[in-house]
């Protein structure tokens, strides 16, 4: 594992830390991806992305919307991580702080997917 680690040239892989919520992240998404895989097939046209309890339905897509908001969060996850890595060697605290957001942001998308897939 550690001559895995030191091929690889992203610092904050030698951090158990940081890699550790890297990993748990990636691996929410991972599990979204296989869980949009699996069910968006199933959903009915057309597909509602977004309601509240005042106005009711305001916003419907069709399949390919359930994948645009997977591909959004899953951009954003790979932005975070781009930045914890510039910041690690300036700014460690904040190395800290975009990869615990990062773990955030997929527990996030994995419920705003799962809202969406049920929902319909």
């Amino acid at each position: 594992m550690q001559k895995l680690i030191n091929v690889f040239p992203a610092r904050f892989l030698r951090d158990k830390v940081l890699r550790t919520l890297f990993f748990a992240g990636l691996l929410l998404f991972v599990g979204s991806f296989i869980f949009v895989l699996l069910k968006v097939n199933l959903l009915s046209l057309p597909v509602i992305l977004h309601f509240d309890v005042m106005s009711g339905v305001d916003r419907f897509g069709d399949q390919s919307s359930v994948w645009g908001v997977w591909g959004l969060g899953f951009v954003l996850f790979i932005i975070n991580s781009i930045l914890g890595e510039m910041f690690l060697l300036r700014e460690r605290a904040l190395s800290f702080v975009c990869f615990g957001a990062n773990l955030f942001l997929s527990i996030l998308f994995l419920i705003i997917l799962s809202v969406i897939i049920t929902v319909n």
